[in-house]
């Protein structure tokens, strides 16, 4: 391969990316930036993606897992212009938290805090996994999506066998076939972008009548849906699988 061809390629892609990240699309800028970092582990840019996909979070106003991503990009790309940028962000946000003019606790104050963040650690235990805040927003672009067991799946076949029915049936459109690992048990197959709910249930409804090309992929029973970008972030952060498929029963089967 044309190695100087690939390069230009690379940089394209993520300077496209990166546009969508100035036009403040966060939830398009995190699901692009997985998708390289999942797919393309020998992109020369994927350093750049993790600290773009940070900067996302942080649009999102999520601290929490802005700081996480951050210290990801500290930890896998140490000695990159991208790992001092982390940390230079990270030292902004120690900034940010450090007390100014408190004096500190006694050690019984202290010793009181302690067992209270335990007793909250408890609790936080027991709860079920966090649940997904979904919205309904019908003209935001749409995302095809379908929940594969990780056990024995040939996701590669199965990415091409849809790329196939896309070249076949919806080739007036530019959809792009991607895969996330969702949690231990299930990967993510995915078909983007439709510019609505319309569009979105018009390719489901499609994938899912036609057995003759996507035998072995429609008729296993596997979970299916389409999803918003945005509550496709929350998804992707909560990891409330079941908690959506009952938002898409509720809101989207008419």
């Amino acid at each position: 391969m044309n190695s100087e061809k690939d390069r230009k390629a690379e940089v394209e892609a993520y300077e496209s990316t990166f546009r969508l990240y100035r036009q403040r699309s966060y939830n398009e800028v995190m699901v692009a930036c997985l998708d390289v970092m999942n797919n393309q582990p020998e992109n020369r840019l994927l350093p750049k993606y993790h600290l773009l996909r940070a900067m996302a979070i942080a649009g999102k106003k999520d601290r929490t897992n802005y700081v996480k991503s951050l210290q990801e990009v500290l930890i896998r790309f140490p000695g990159t212009e991208e790992a001092k940028e982390a940390k230079r962000l990270l030292g902004l946000l120690d900034e940010d938290e450090s007390p100014k003019g408190e004096e500190k606790g006694t050690e019984e104050e202290e010793s009181d805090e302690k067992g209270k963040a335990a007793e909250g650690e408890e609790e936080e235990k027991e709860d079920d996994r966090p649940k997904g805040d979904y919205v309904v927003k019908e003209d935001m672009n749409h995302y095809f999506a379908i929940l594969i067991p990780n056990r024995g799946a040939k996701m590669n076949e199965l990415k091409a066998k849809v790329s196939d029915f896309n070249g076949n049936y919806f080739s007036d459109k530019t959809l792009k076939v991607t895969n996330s690992f969702i949690d231990s048990d299930s990967q993510i197959l995915l078909v983007r972008t439709f510019k609505n709910k319309s569009e979105g249930m018009s390719y489901l409804n499609a994938f899912g009548t036609n057995e003759d090309e996507l035998g072995g992929l429609n008729d296993q029973g596997h979970d299916a849906f389409v999803i918003t970008s945005k509550n496709f972030a929350t998804l992707f952060k909560t990891k409330d699988i079941q908690g959506y498929i009952d938002f898409f029963q509720e809101n989207y089967n008419e």
